[in-house]
């Protein structure tokens, strides 16, 4: 188990960082009104968001944590 998380967690920093350098772009987009190229960069944004979401779902299943989501026991 103790494995599985560190792999889990090495891929969230990754796709966090992958996430980090397109809000980067998106930010030097918007500041110089790249309106075209604004959109071609949501679809990869939303992906990435997608890939952390998945991660942090799998996340919880090995550490248990998630079931408490589920049920509301926050």
């Amino acid at each position: 188990m103790e494995n599985e998380l560190i792999k889990l967690m090495q891929d969230q920093e990754r796709d966090l960082r992958e996430l980090l350098e397109l809000l980067e772009t998106q930010y030097k987009m918007i500041m110089s009104k790249d309106v075209f190229g604004l959109e071609g960069l949501v679809d990869k944004i939303n992906e990435c968001g997608k890939k952390i979401a998945k991660d942090e779902v799998e996340r919880r299943k090995i550490t248990g944590t998630l079931e408490f989501y589920e049920n509301g026991d926050l």
